[in-house]
């Protein structure tokens, strides 16, 4: 996991990219229900919950980033997932295989 990001930062992204992975929506609350590693060697573990900010795709690092927020008003972090990885292919590919609807009452770091 990359960050953090001041709040606000990736705001802008949101209208100027399409969505990377369209059954995630952007501005919505999602909470991890099956447990993953990202790029960066980070256990997201089940229960783990935030906003999603945006989805863009890196072609620079050959991988899918997620733009969350874990409180309202708080610090970005990116979830990066590596097009190289099948384990984390399949989150992108799959995304309601690992995560489902929540709110940010529920927010657990």
């Amino acid at each position: 996991m990359r960050g953090p990001f001041l709040s606000g930062t990736h705001a802008r992204f949101v209208q100027q990219v399409p969505n990377a992975v369209p059954k995630l929506r952007c501005g919505h609350s999602y909470r991890v229900k099956t447990a993953f590693v990202d790029a960066d060697g980070d256990l997201h573990k089940q229960g783990e919950t935030w906003r999603l900010i945006v989805s863009m795709h890196s072609i620079y690092y050959e991988e899918l980033v997620l733009t969350v927020c874990f409180t309202p008003n708080d610090e970005e972090w990116h979830i990066p997932l590596s097009d190289r990885q099948a384990c984390q292919q399949d989150v992108a590919k799959n995304p309601l295989n690992y995560f489902e609807e929540a709110t940010l009452e529920d927010a657990s770091l």
